[in-house]
């Protein structure tokens, strides 16, 4: 009865960690922006959205994000080895607290412009 109970609570904490804790890494986990493809882009005087997909083979799991003056970091997680029937677009909509003048895709290494082009 304790193993069962131990070998439960270790799968939800494992799933838990996969399913939310990348965010911890802050954009170390991040998908390369190369692989994502943003479609439109709308900026307004207090918010941002952002319509797209990932490669054919992923499936969006969520986001992390933080303004650096005008410009505002996005990192997109999408994962590549779940079934392919989940669906690998994204919608993002932010409220933001000062005018954004550019925004950019992130993961740990690159850096992509995606506003203005």
């Amino acid at each position: 009865m304790l193993i069962g109970g131990v070998i439960t609570l270790s799968v939800v904490v494992f799933f838990g960690f996969f399913i939310w804790g990348w965010k911890l890494f802050g954009y170390r986990l991040c998908t390369n922006p190369d692989e994502l493809l943003v479609s439109q882009i709308t900026v307004g005087d207090s918010f941002v959205s952002l319509k797209g997909e990932g490669e054919a083979s992923s499936f969006y799991q969520g986001y992390i994000y933080e303004m650096d003056g005008n410009t505002l970091l996005i990192g997109v997680r999408t994962l590549k080895f779940l079934p392919v029937s989940r669906d690998n677009t994204f919608f993002i909509h932010l409220d933001t607290s000062a005018p954004v003048e550019r925004i950019c895709l992130v993961n740990e290494k690159k850096e992509r412009v995606v506003y203005p082009l």
